[in-house]
């Protein structure tokens, strides 16, 4: 994560499961990636795979599954919602996603959230005017 400055502050985005630890080794290497380029680790938000309000089909059947919640951008829509709203109230810097996205769904993503979003597992986003 040589592409993170010196005390940037940044806020971790992951999927996991709505039951069990097998997503915490994968969260603690991110986290550990984050602070050896310096960053700052200022928030986390988690988007638990498996819960469902929906009626329809979903929650714990698509626990396991690779697809996006959101094709747009990997996430569900309320989960979106969050994530801007905690940008705003802990000042992020850049969000860091802890999944691969593609390039679409990384800039959907930094259109709604106002700040650089970068996923880890993808390769760094081409430059862009920033």
């Amino acid at each position: 994560m040589d592409f993170l400055r010196a005390g940037t502050r940044v806020l971790l985005a992951a999927v996991v499961p709505a039951v069990g630890e097998e997503d915490q080794p994968l969260l603690q290497a991110v986290i550990r990636q984050v602070e050896a380029a310096g960053g700052v680790l200022v928030a986390q938000v988690l988007q638990r795979r498996g819960v469902s309000r929906s009626r329809g089909p979903g929650g714990a059947r698509r626990m396991r599954m690779k697809t996006p919640l959101n094709p747009a951008t990997w996430l569900g829509t309320g989960k979106v919602e969050e994530l801007a709203t905690r940008v705003a109230e802990v000042r992020a810097e850049v969000v860091l996603v802890a999944h691969p996205l593609s390039e679409a769904q990384r800039r959907n993503l930094e259109e709604r959230l106002g700040v650089p979003v970068l996923a880890h597992g993808s390769p760094p986003a081409r430059t862009r005017g920033r």
